[in-house]
């Protein structure tokens, strides 16, 4: 059993038949909070759900990925790694509000995670809301500057790609040029089709 609060698997049964977590001090004291508590699955179990799932999305069986993934969600909701995978699984498959939700609960657990403002953002920018996207990847740029040990190179370039991209849909072409080249320079590889579709997107809005 691990809190459902930190995550942490520091629990202990008090005298009183109380759970208590000796990490982050969060007390398991009504028949409802404890049965939430015992209903988590155990590590073993996430390991062989991500492990089964993993399988669907390999044979690019999405749909089997997210009905999987789906029947975990009561138990799982509290946990950071299958959030983000039910995110992508609900991304993938075009269920961008339940994707965004799904985000969102994560941010709430790991605020400073680049890669969860970043993935909001993708949503956004696909979804033609790129103002709504620009400053979710300001943030993921920000993060994965002060920590850029912590991101991989592909993920730093593509939000720096993507950020221009969103800015020639908002106008600021001269700026956006500059984020998506130096996207490019660290080897984004869609600039082509990013800046025709950013373009468009600009079109499209400015008639609205």
């Amino acid at each position: 059993m691990y809190c459902v609060q930190c995550g942490n698997h520091s629990l202990k049964i008090l005298p009183s038949g109380e759970y208590l977590c000796e990490y982050c001090g969060t007390r398991y004291d009504t028949e409802e909070s404890r049965e939430k508590l015992l209903n988590k699955p155990t590590e073993a179990e996430l390991i062989d759900l991500f492990y089964r799932a993993a399988k669907y999305e390999i044979a690019h069986d999405y749909m089997g990925e997210l009905k999987l993934l789906v029947e975990y969600k009561e138990r799982c909701w509290d946990d950071v790694r299958y959030l983000l995978k039910l995110g992508r699984a609900y991304r993938t498959v075009g269920f961008k509000k339940e994707a965004i939700e799904c985000y969102e609960r994560a941010r709430e657990y790991t605020p400073e995670d680049a890669i969860i403002s970043h993935n909001l953002a993708v949503i956004y920018l696909s979804s033609q809301e790129p103002q709504k996207a620009v400053s979710l990847y300001e943030d993921a740029i920000r993060k994965m500057e002060a920590h850029r040990e912590q991101y991989s190179n592909d993920d730093y370039a593509g939000a720096l790609a993507n950020y221009g991209g969103c800015l020639i849909a908002l106008g600021n072409n001269h700026l956006g040029e500059d984020y998506l080249k130096r996207g490019e320079m660290l080897g984004y590889k869609n600039g082509v089709a990013l800046r025709k579709m950013c373009s468009e997107m600009f079109k499209q809005l400015k008639l609205a």
